[in-house]
């Protein structure tokens, strides 16, 4: 039997291939039908997101963004796994994304995420980002020489 963080697990390890063939079938083993993922709103990717599609476009519009950054390196966006605390039907994930700026720096966000789960599959996700205007700011301006606030 999984339990609810080793499903979580298993689908922030899946998230890795988002760009190879088989991500939509990984979506799916790990995601209910009509699961929801919530983003904050003043974010480039923002809104709330629903289904398998949803997903979907939720990744295709976080890679926009970054792709569209003057100052983010696209190739040098990622985040770790981090800490993953479960009880029941419920997990909470405190990770950090971290942005490679053009310039080489690292700007660094932290995050929290909570998941539900849902006969085994996780039906929604809610994400927190520390500092969503920083955020902004990172994806919107030219950061070259800046340093973290």
């Amino acid at each position: 039997m999984t339990t609810s963080i080793e499903l979580v697990r298993s689908y922030l390890e899946s998230l890795r291939g988002r760009r190879e063939p088989g991500f939509e079938e990984a979506l799916r083993r790990h995601l209910t039908e009509d699961a929801i993922c919530v983003e904050a709103e003043m974010i480039p990717w923002g809104g709330v997101w629903r289904g398998i599609d949803g997903y979907l476009g939720v990744f295709d519009a976080l890679q926009e963004a970054v792709e569209k950054a003057p100052g983010v390196d696209a190739t040098r966006v990622g985040s770790e796994i981090g800490v993953l605390v479960g009880e029941g039907d419920t997990v909470f994930r405190e990770f950090t994304l971290t942005l490679g700026g053009t310039d080489g720096t690292d700007h660094v966000m932290p995050g929290a995420e909570t998941y539900t789960i849902t006969d085994g599959r996780i039906s929604a996700i809610r994400v927190y980002f520390q500092d969503t205007a920083y955020l902004n700011q990172i994806l919107s301006a030219d950061i070259r020489g800046r340093q973290n606030l």
